[in-house]
C-alpha cells in the first residue's frame, strides 16, 4: 500500500474498462469497484447494456497518462489526480448502425478515489478533477 501502488491500480482499472468495450464482459471492472461508485456503475451499466442487445463498442480505448497519489492512509479514501485520453469511441448495433459516437478527448483530468481493504484496492469514486 502506497502511492505507487495507487497509481498502478487506477491504471490497472482503466485497462479493465478498455477490456470491458472490446469484450463485453464487464466482470473484471465489477470485481475491483465498490457497489457506491456510481460512475463505475454507470460505466458498467453502458457497456452491459449495449452488449445485451447484441450490439458491441469500437473503439474508446483508453490511455492513462498520467496518475499522481499522495502516500495513502490506513482506512482512508486515496484520491489518485489521474489524466488521461481516450480514442473515438462509437456504439455500433446488432444490425451493424452506429448508434452514438463519442469524440477523441485529450489530456483529461479526473480525480479518482480508491481505498485499500482486506488487502487490496478497490474504485469508490470518479469525479472531476
Amino acid at each position: 500500500m502506497d502511492a505507487a501502488g495507487a497509481a498502478a491500480f487506477v491504471r490497472h482499472w482503466f485497462d479493465l474498462v478498455n477490456y470491458a468495450y472490446a469484450t463485453g464482459n464487464t466482470e473484471p471492472v465489477v470485481a475491483v469497484s465498490t457497489p457506491k461508485c456510481e460512475s463505475c456503475s454507470n460505466t458498467v451499466a453502458t457497456i452491459d447494456d449495449q452488449y445485451s442487445n447484441g450490439g458491441r463498442i469500437e473503439g474508446g480505448q483508453i490511455t492513462v497518462v498520467g496518475a499522481e497519489s499522495p502516500a495513502p492512509e490506513p482506512n482512508r479514501p486515496v484520491l489518485v489526480t489521474t489524466v488521461y485520453s481516450q480514442a473515438p469511441l462509437a456504439s455500433v448495433t446488432a444490425g451493424g448502425e452506429t448508434s452514438t459516437e463519442s469524440p477523441a478527448e485529450e489530456n483529461e483530468t479526473v480525480g479518482f478515489f480508491i481505498e485499500w481493504s482486506d488487502d487490496a484496492w478497490t474504485a469508490v469514486g470518479i469525479g472531476e478533477g
